[in-house]
C-alpha cells in the first residue's frame, strides 16, 4: 500500500506459524492465515485513494474479485487480497514494481466487509512469511525477510498496544469502523462512542475503557477480562445521548490493559463538544 506506515495505514495481523504465533512469537496473528493484513488507521479509514501497489516486476497470472496473483519469475509470486474492480489490471499484463493495481476499499473477507490490503509471497507453490520466510528460525525477522531494510524499519512490530483510538456518534462494530463509518460527535448526536482498536491481547488481560465528561464525571466505564488471544479487534464503550443534548466541552477517554497486575498499555483521547 502507498501510505505513510504508523500514520496512515499499519499492519494489522500476521502470517500464522501455528497457534496463532507471528514471526516474533507474538499472538497477532489469525489462525492459519498465509498473509501479512494492512489496515487504514483512524482519520484515513474513510479514503479510497489509497493505491495498492506491485512489490516487484512481474506479470499477472490470475486475477478474481478479490484478489490477484503476479509471478516474478524463478518460482516467486506475490498475492495481493483486495477489491479489484478498484483497478483494470488484467491477467497477462506485465506490471513493474510500484505500479497500482487497486485501491483500498471495503470489500467481503470472510464474514464480513473490511476495507483491508491482504499481502502474502509464495515460492514454488508455498506460502511463506515475508518477515521470517524459514519458519524454524528463531523469533523475530531474519536476514532473509522479503523486505527491503528500509520497509522493515518501517513495518517494526507491535507485540501489544492501540493501533488507532477515536470518537464516533454511533454504536459501532468491526464492520463499521473497517468501512469508515465514523460520524463525528455534536450536541445533537443521539450516541457518543469511544473506540479502541487494539493489538496482542492475551487471556487474562483486563482492559478498562472510560470517559469522562467535561467537568470530570464519569459518563462510562467497562472493564473487560480478555478470555483467549486476539490478534487485533475493536473494542469500544457507547452511551445514549442524555434528555436534552450533550453538553458542550472536552470529553476525556482512556484506554488501559494491564496484565500480571501490570499496567501495559494506556492510551487517552479527547474531544471537544461545542
Amino acid at each position: 500500500m502507498r501510505c505513510a506506515i504508523g500514520q496512515e495505514c499499519a499492519a494489522l495481523d500476521f502470517f500464522d506459524h501455528g497457534e496463532q504465533r507471528d514471526f516474533a512469537c507474538g499472538s497477532r496473528s489469525v489462525p492459519r492465515s498465509v498473509y501479512t493484513r494492512f489496515t487504514l488507521l483512524g482519520e484515513h479509514l474513510a479514503r479510497r485513494d489509497v493505491a495498492i501497489v506491485a512489490a516487484a516486476d512481474g506479470r499477472v497470472v490470475a486475477r478474481g474479485e478479490s484478489g490477484l496473483t503476479v509471478d516474478h519469475g524463478a518460482g516467486w509470486r506475490t498475492v495481493y487480497r483486495f477489491d479489484t474492480t478498484t483497478g483494470d489490471v488484467p491477467v497477462g499484463r506485465t506490471v513493474s514494481r510500484g505500479e497500482v493495481l487497486g485501491r483500498v476499499t471495503a470489500f467481503r473477507w470472510g464474514t464480513s466487509n473490511a476495507a483491508l490490503m491482504g499481502f502474502a509471497v509464495v515460492r514454488d507453490g508455498r506460502a511463506l512469511d515475508p518477515f521470517r520466510p524459514d519458519p524454524s528460525g528463531a523469533c523475530g525477522a531474519s536476514s532473509d525477510a522479503r523486505w527491503t531494510p528500509e520497509a522493515l524499519t518501517a513495518l517494526g512490530y507491535l507485540a501489544t498496544g492501540v493501533l488507532d483510538a477515536g470518537f464516533a456518534a454511533k454504536d459501532l462494530d468491526a464492520a463499521g469502523l473497517q468501512a469508515g463509518d465514523l460520524p463525528p460527535v455534536t450536541r445533537e448526536s443521539t450516541h457518543l462512542s469511544f473506540w479502541v482498536r487494539r493489538v496482542g491481547v492475551r487471556p487474562g488481560d483486563r482492559e478498562l475503557l472510560r470517559v469522562l465528561d467535561p467537568d470530570g464525571r464519569p459518563i462510562a466505564r467497562h472493564e473487560f477480562v480478555a478470555e483467549a488471544a486476539r490478534a487485533a479487534g475493536l473494542l469500544q464503550i457507547a452511551r445514549r445521548a442524555p434528555p436534552s443534548t450533550w453538553a458542550p466541552g472536552t470529553y476525556r477517554a482512556s484506554y488501559t490493559l494491564t496484565r500480571d497486575g501490570n499496567e501495559l498499555v494506556s492510551t487517552t483521547r479527547e474531544l471537544t463538544v461545542r
